[in-house]
Parts: C-alpha cells; structure tokens; sequence
C-alpha cells in the first residue's frame, strides 16, 4: 500500500472525528486508498533513491544512456530506456541506473564568460553573436528540462 500523506491526515482527522460519536468518514479514506491501490503504481527509484519518470535522462557507471520510455514496479523495479541511437527499448534494473545531472546554469554562464574564443575573436560581433547563442541555446535546453 502506498503512503498518501493527505490521505494519513485524513485519516488522524476521521478518527478524532468517529471518537466523538459522529458518522464513520474512515470509509472515505479507504475508499481513496483503494483507487490509489487500483490505479496507480509506485515508480521506480534510481541508485540514488530518486522516482524514475518517463523522459528523465538516465546513465549507468557514468555514461548516458537515454531516456525513459516506461516505468514499471515490481520485485526488480525496471526502467524501459531508449539508449541514443537505437530504435528499441532496453530495461534496466532501476537501482543500477542514476538520473543524468544537467549542468547549473552557474556554469554554463561562467563558461560564457571564460570562452577563449572571446580572445580570438577577428570579426568580433559576429563572434560575439555566435558565443551568446551557443550558450542561450544550453540555458532554453536546462530550462526546457526544468533544471533552472
């Protein structure tokens, strides 16, 4: 059974409630829990103990691998992962694989002032334009992953 933690208060709550002789809510609470049962899955966790969802980007002994394609929890709890360049999906045991870690935007931002290419810049604006779009295009990337 999973552990709701609204579902745990609603419970402390019912039973404050049912002490004092009012009708059972209890009932509603076991209701909810049995649709959570029915209808939802734990996911995953990675060696870090993280949830796996489909699209996270994953990596095993430090090489990425992929992402996610599809989840599933049982004894072996897998992760089905789309390695780059293959048209098929791979499950991996969950517990053996770790999310990809996206960059802090810290450093993208500090590599864009570090460039060298600054230095060696012959038509500088257009050096400079080529610069900055090359790491606006790394910082739209974190944030289209919600790394920001």
């Amino acid at each position: 059974m999973s552990e709701i933690k609204a579902l745990k208060e609603l419970r402390e709550w019912a039973e404050q409630f049912c002490s004092m002789g009012k009708h059972d809510p209890l009932m509603f609470a076991d209701k909810i829990q049995a649709e959570v049962d029915e209808r939802f899955i734990e996911l995953p966790l990675d060696a870090d103990g993280a949830p796996i969802h489909v699209g996270d980007e994953m990596s095993q002994n430090g090489v990425k691998l992929g992402y996610v394609t599809a989840v599933g929890y049982n004894k072996e709890s897998r992760a089905w992962v789309l390695p780059y360049g293959k048209n098929v999906s791979i499950p991996f045991i969950a517990s053996g694989i770790k999310h990809v870690k996206q960059r802090p935007v810290e450093d993208v931002l500090d590599d864009l002032v570090n460039d060298n290419a600054w230095d060696k810049a012959g038509d500088f604006e257009e050096t400079k334009r080529e610069i900055i779009a090359k790491y606006a295009d790394e910082i739209r990337e974190l944030a289209k992953e919600g790394s920001l």
